[in-house]
């Protein structure tokens, strides 16, 4: 997996916001992604932090690029789903700090996955 760089971000799509729950959908999805990209930054995770930035910059402006690179943050070797926070890894201050931490990671990085992937299908579909 590269750092994010290998989705064409070049040419802006735009996806379509329209109904309460679509608004509503993408809303969720920018507070996820800002509270996921804190908690990464926080725990020296700069490249997921970063790539978690990079999106939700996308995001926020309606580019559906950035759906694009969120969603290839997972899946894959390396990807964000292999993440884990633990003493070893220099990004958590013992395993029970690691264990709490990684569980965050992974629900918010659940829920920002599920997100995108409705509002991608929702775009696509329309």
């Amino acid at each position: 997996m590269t750092d994010g760089g290998s989705c064409d971000t070049t040419r802006a799509r735009r996806f379509p916001v329209s109904g309460a729950d679509a608004v509503d959908d993408v809303t969720r999805l920018l507070e996820v992604l800002d509270e996921l990209q804190v908690l990464l930054a926080s725990r020296a995770e700069p490249r997921w932090a970063a790539w978690i930035r990079r999106a939700t910059d996308q995001i926020r402006r309606g580019d559906a690029n950035g759906l694009d690179v969120l969603l290839a943050a997972f899946g894959g070797m390396g990807s964000l789903n292999d993440l884990v926070l633990d003493p070893a890894n220099g990004n958590a201050t013992d395993a029970a700090d690691g264990a709490t931490a990684t569980s965050q990671v992974r629900l918010l990085a659940s829920e920002a996955y599920r997100l995108a992937s409705g509002i991608r299908r929702a775009r696509d579909a329309g």
